[in-house]
């Protein structure tokens, strides 16, 4: 019992402290949270996943999706500024 209390509280520190080195993308200037073509979470870090879309810094989460944003853009912001909590968008 005592070693499952110690592997709890070590796992809960990790995770803790994991989320801590995350940095908030609105503080970063993303209009978004989540990547409007496939759904995961923006990498914020890769400034290849990011794109300049009318006075709007839009991020992505994998390496295809600026591609595939700019052929619909507007499809994709159209998604985005119609459930914009889904998205985790601003502007």
């Amino acid at each position: 019992m005592r070693l499952t209390l110690i592997a709890i509280s070590v796992l809960a520190l990790v995770m803790l402290l994991s989320a801590c080195g995350q940095a908030d993308p609105w503080e970063q200037g993303f209009a978004n949270r989540i990547c409007p073509v496939q759904g995961g979470e923006i990498d914020t870090e890769n400034a290849a996943l990011a794109v300049e879309y009318q006075g709007e810094k839009i991020g992505f989460c994998c390496a295809g999706c600026p591609q595939e944003f700019q052929r619909a853009s507007e499809e994709f912001m159209s998604g985005m500024r119609a459930n914009p909590s889904a998205y985790g968008y601003r502007r």
